[in-house]
């Protein structure tokens, strides 16, 4: 099938990568197994990055989970100097934090095996940039019902739920 998917390619002009074009077999398939392309064997992978998002063999979604975390406080940071100015209004905070920070957050989420962990993981980072864009710190003593009801931020696990 691969081979017949590379010699229509050459057939319209494309060209296959053999340096980027990786296999993956699930677990159940001999992984030992070589492809090749054109005599160009094929690197058999466990996971690998796909449109932003990581596909892995096995079910747990922990580390896909980890680098959105990690990329929406990437973003964050970028957009700090709007949402941690004092002087800043929150609607305008409220109206860069949701098409900006938040699709970071969601990629691909309909995908993942989530679990109670990892949604009180994604729900406590999100709870943290709440708070920095109201500049609450952790000693004013804020529960999370009242900054949700100042922020009326959406809840990430009901928006993933939803997705699903």
């Amino acid at each position: 099938m691969l081979h017949d998917l590379h010699q229509h390619s050459l057939n319209v002009g494309l060209r296959m990568n053999k340096e980027k074009t990786k296999i993956m077999t699930s677990k159940l398939e001999n992984s030992t197994a070589t492809i090749e392309v054109d005599g160009h064997p094929l690197e058999n992978v466990k996971s690998y990055m796909y449109l932003g998002q990581l596909f892995s063999l096995d079910e747990d979604s922990t580390t896909e989970i980890k680098r959105k975390i990690s990329s929406a406080w990437s973003k964050f940071g970028r957009l700090s100097r709007y949402l941690q100015d004092v002087k800043f209004p929150f609607t305008l905070k409220r109206k860069i934090f949701n098409p900006c920070v938040m699709p970071v957050f969601l990629y691909g989420a309909e995908t993942w095996t989530t679990t109670k962990k990892m949604a009180q993981r994604l729900n406590s980072a999100h709870g943290v940039m709440e708070r920095k864009t109201l500049n609450i710190k952790w000693q004013d003593h804020v529960t999370n019902n009242t900054l949700k009801e100042r922020t009326k931020f959406p809840d990430l696990f009901d928006i993933i739920l939803k997705k699903k």
